[in-house]
């Protein structure tokens, strides 16, 4: 039997498979396929139809010998990185709606007063307080008021809201009250996604636990849409078991469980190559290593210190406090796809934004016209553009230097060379600062971890920055370009 792993990316979708079909001898097959966003489950069904060809057989077949099939997956990150979630309101106790505005009133940086804090997810008039109380105990003090529950559902319908979170104080000791919620809200608006505190965060801390349930309630709907999609399209070919998905802890569980908890994935991609991590540390008899995976839209950053894996109670994601167990991994915006401009001042920035697979960089030759690290890495010799994606996406030498000259080289007076090697040297700084950030910064000495090179660009810099943190060995290992969904297999499976 066959066991499959799927890691849904910003740009490439990765696929990972091991095992035996029908009598023939083991074998270890992955691949690559771009991903597609405005149909990602049919894109999964895409990859895996050429995962079947890879392995002499078609879809149907080839899932009738698969015992398992993981999945990881950034769209509930996507939805909220680009707030692009479903309509959601937040039913709070009376004098607390604006807890997510005031923050800890706190800024990240007590010098900067022009920062500028995340977006409310949820309007102010969405925010709606309802009349009850618990005490530090757990103890009621004011009883649920169950018109005012049904009153906001009211102007939830009115408002076409799609999901509600509910977010009581107190209620991580005594959920009495957001149970009854939560009820109330089934009984008039039944096809609305709920979050409850009690259940999403059930833990001290108002304001991390009611942004915890916001982002559940914000994010939740797209994923179990997307869940559900991806069951179909693979029921069509006869595929009657669970998919599993990857969660922020590290552990597998059934998708129908997490289509009600779509936070506990937000990091499923990259928590796939934490495990991995850890699993090729430890056949190496690493017990220090910093996994370094470059992707085509993020640069993620994972360390095993002692060999395992450790959880933090509490991150944050994008400016939002997230309170729930998550294997503590780090993102910039330094991906292939990642773009490179100059501000009015001359200085050269590499992303945040992306081009992604689509248009994709511009020596995709899909219309892409802005220059991206991928473009400079092809105008430089590193990467061989015939073989790019194993030959499926031939790469145009022509179009990388005609966005790189026009949008980075001639604003700056140099030559198309020169503008590449400036786009380089800028991305592997990035590299390197985040890589002190999480060593450096919290006391690691990075000159005893071994760093991991994982995926599909990373081996490009992993010397340079080797060298520029003076760490003793850079590896790169050969499944390193799917390192995700390799270790979503558990890691223990070289290919």
């Amino acid at each position: 039997m066959i066991k499959i792993a799927i890691d849904t990316g910003g740009t490439f979708t990765d696929y990972t498979s091991v095992g035996c079909f029908g009598d023939q001898a083991e074998q270890r097959i992955a691949l690559k396929n771009p991903t597609n966003h405005d149909h990602p489950a049919q894109g999964i069904l895409a990859g895996l139809k050429e995962l079947a060809v890879a392995w002499g057989t078609d879809l149907e077949k080839l899932l009738a010998q698969t015992e398992k099939i993981s999945l990881g997956t950034t769209l509930a990150l996507n939805a909220l990185l680009e707030k692009k979630g479903v309509k959601t309101a937040l039913f709070t106790t009376e004098g607390f709606r604006d807890a997510l505005e005031i923050r800890r009133s706190q800024l990240a940086n007590q010098w900067d007063l022009a920062i500028e804090n995340p977006m409310v997810l949820v309007p102010r008039r969405l925010r709606l307080g309802i009349e009850q109380r618990m005490d530090y105990q757990g103890e009621i003090i004011k009883p649920l008021n169950e018109a005012a529950v049904r009153a906001a559902c009211q102007k939830c319908r009115e408002a076409d809201v799609k999901a509600i979170a509910v977010c009581y104080l107190f209620s991580f000791l005594n959920p009495a009250h957001e149970k009854r919620t939560v009820e109330i809200i089934r009984e008039e608006l039944p096809d609305v996604f709920v979050s409850l505190s009690s259940e999403v965060s059930p833990r001290i801390r108002e304001y991390e636990r009611t942004t915890t349930t916001v982002i559940n309630a914000y994010c939740t709907p797209v994923l179990a849409d997307y869940l559900k999609n991806v069951k179909k399209e693979l029921a069509a070919f006869g595929w009657d078991k669970p998919v599993h998905i990857m969660k922020n802890s590290g552990g597998l569980s059934d998708s129908g469980a997490l289509e009600s908890f779509g936070v506990q994935t937000l990091l499923s991609g990259p928590a796939g190559g934490a495990v991995g991590n850890e699993a090729l540390g430890k056949t190496l008899g690493r017990t220090h290593t910093v996994l370094a995976d470059m992707g085509g839209t993020s640069f993620d950053l994972h360390v095993v210190s002692g060999g395992v894996n450790q959880l933090v109670p509490q991150t944050e994601l994008d400016g939002y406090p997230l309170s729930i167990p998550m294997i503590d991994i780090r993102s910039i915006g330094a991906g292939g796809g990642s773009i490179a401009y100059v501000e009015a001042g001359g200085r050269v920035q590499i992303g945040p934004d992306s081009a992604g697979s689509i248009p994709g960089p511009a020596c995709y030759n899909q219309g892409g016209e802005n220059p991206t690290v991928t473009d400079a890495l092809l105008v430089l010799g590193l990467i061989n553009g015939d073989n790019f994606l194993g030959g499926k996406l031939p790469l145009s030498m022509e179009q990388a230097v005609k966005a790189i000259k026009e949008k980075v080289a001639d604003p700056l007076n140099l030559s198309v060379q020169d503008a590449a090697r400036i786009i380089y040297s800028i991305t592997a700084e990035m590299m390197a600062d985040a890589l002190r950030l999480v060593t450096t910064q919290k006391g690691n000495d990075p000159r005893i971890y071994s760093l991991i090179s994982a995926g599909g660009a990373f081996g490009l810099f992993a010397a340079r920055i080797m060298e520029s943190l003076q760490m003793p060995e850079a590896l790169i290992p050969v499944q390193g370009p799917v390192f995700c969904s390799w270790g979503m297999l558990g890691g223990g499976l070289p290919l």
